[in-house]
């Protein structure tokens, strides 16, 4: 009896840690992908690696008694396919594409940060250094869920 205990306990673990996994995947198979304009900078931070912090210039909440609750972002594209933010809302739209987040002192749709191995990492940084523009490739679900997928440089003109 204590064996099957201890058997289910693991394969509870095992199952939900899977679903973890599946549910923060799941927009990279089953979303649509789309280009978000960035601004990007190059931390380093001992305990987290190498990383890109994005700012997508939604700008900054206007109304102060959201803090803390879900916000949806809706976006439109413009006529160059770029995304950008229509408007930030409490309740959830019924179509369209839009990001689900919360609003703290900035809005946190989750894809504020970029994480990539030392090489990747070291690449980008040169690539910024020789880029006018950014822009993240997203994938975003039914429902606002949201992962990025790349990060793409438009390079200077000479």
């Amino acid at each position: 009896m204590r064996n099957k205990l201890i058997l289910g306990a693991i394969i509870t673990q095992v199952i939900f840690l899977l679903g973890m996994i599946v549910y923060g995947l799941a927009p990279l198979f089953f979303g649509e992908e789309i280009k978000l304009k960035v601004s990007l900078y190059d931390p380093r931070d001992l305990l987290r690696g190498n990383y890109v912090k994005l700012d997508y210039n939604f700008g900054k909440p206007k109304n102060d008694s959201w803090y803390g609750k879900t916000v949806y972002a809706i976006l439109e594209k413009d006529s160059n396919n770029i995304y950008k933010l229509k408007e930030v809302v409490k309740e959830k739209p019924d179509n369209g594409i839009y990001l689900k987040g919360k609003q703290k002192f900035r809005y946190d749709f989750g894809i504020d940060a970029y994480f990539m191995p030392k090489d990747k990492a070291l690449q980008m940084e040169k690539d910024l250094k020789n880029s006018d523009s950014a822009y993240a490739i997203v994938c975003v679900m039914k429902g606002g869920a949201v992962r990025i997928k790349d990060i793409e440089f438009i390079p200077k003109l000479e």
